[in-house]
């Protein structure tokens, strides 16, 4: 079960989802991302997961995070 965190503006999010999940695709940008538990999430940096992107490895806090992202998606 993935456990992720992430801040639009000074609120923060977080979401819980199984790997394989749905693309989480954020209304506005996010930042500060952080990958609590032991999936992979591979974060977008454009809507609806597509484009570039970067991984978060299992329990990696906000290492590896992108400054910034749109869209992001849990693995297995």
């Amino acid at each position: 079960m993935g456990d992720f965190s992430y801040h639009v503006g000074k609120r923060e999010y977080r979401v819980h989802n199984a790997p394989d999940g749905p693309c989480h695709s954020l209304p506005k940008m996010g930042t500060r991302f952080v990958n609590h538990t032991g999936t992979t999430v591979k974060v977008f940096w454009s809507r609806h997961c597509k484009g570039h992107y970067l991984f978060m490895e299992p329990h990696s806090g906000s290492q590896g995070a992108p400054l910034w992202g749109w869209s992001f998606r849990f693995l297995p």
